[in-house]
């Protein structure tokens, strides 16, 4: 019985020209990106993929560019005025944080709680309260909040599971949020 041999369809025209002949193929591989990860495109669409800051760093109108807009001023100082409000349920309690922010500045703000220590809500709110104007909308302010109100709540070993614990997971999910 003859073997039957199977015939390729022939191709058909992809609609893009041909490389000139000896030209090196751009694409001599796979796409891969920062991550080492391949980089997959949309047929149509132009392939995007995020450089780290030491490639940047390479290319320098655009660190140039990448060192503007990181900035604190322009990212929050130049933003109109606004209010956040943020709500997450801990295994100690259901927090509620509402900010004003102007400037990127708390201009005021607030905390409810169902916590079973009200002295670390107290502190808060008081934090804000007497901050307000000078806490940034931002990973630091976060940190002063929560680090002026841990030292309110010093010298109450009633308290320690809230300086210890608590404030952690609240500045932490904070930092996170915004």
């Amino acid at each position: 019985m003859p073997s039957a041999t199977r015939r390729r369809p022939p191709s058909k025209p992809s609609g893009r020209a041909a490389p000139p002949a000896g030209a090196a193929s751009l694409r001599s591989g796979p796409r891969l990106g920062v991550s080492g990860a391949p980089v997959r495109c949309v047929i149509g669409h132009r392939c995007r993929r995020t450089l780290s800051v030491s490639e940047l760093d390479r290319i320098p109108q655009l660190m140039q560019i990448y060192e503007r807009y990181s900035e604190w001023e322009w990212r929050f100082g130049k933003s109109p005025s606004f209010s956040h409000s943020l709500e997450h349920k801990f295994g100690w309690a259901l927090v509620d944080v509402q900010l004003e922010v102007a400037n990127g500045v708390v201009a005021r703000g607030r905390v409810y709680s169902d916590c079973l220590l009200p002295s670390l809500i107290d502190a808060l709110n008081d934090e804000l309260a007497a901050g307000a104007g000078s806490l940034t909308y931002d990973s630091r302010g976060v940190a002063d909040l929560c680090s002026r109100a841990r030292a309110r709540l010093e010298g109450e070993a009633s308290l320690q599971v809230a300086r210890d614990c608590y404030l952690p997971e609240l500045q932490e999910w904070l930092t996170a949020a915004l």
